[in-house]
């Protein structure tokens, strides 16, 4: 299997192509003729990225939790950097 990273990476580049051409084709649509279908569609396409955003913060809580064996991954995250004196992301 491949890695967690490459994975995510290529998941989420997959998606968000697919998510941003419609989002061009419903902009596109909507300057043509204001149509409440574009709209709609535009409104779909934000509300798909805010789940594929959550999922992907959820996704990689539990790949924390799992590789470094704790119940708050962010927060083991949080302290392992500090430790290394690197809280900027």
């Amino acid at each position: 299997m491949h890695q967690f990273t490459e994975l995510i990476s290529r998941s989420t580049s997959f998606n968000l192509s697919v998510l941003n051409k419609y989002q061009k084709f419903h902009q596109d649509a909507l300057e043509e003729s204001g149509d409440t279908a574009a709209v709609k569609g535009l409104q779909m396409i934000r509300l798909q990225k805010v789940i594929l955003a959550t999922g992907m913060f959820s996704i990689f809580e539990a790949h924390a939790q799992r590789v470094l064996d704790c119940k708050d991954g962010f927060q083991q995250i949080k302290q392992e950097l500090k430790g290394r004196g690197e809280l900027d992301l």
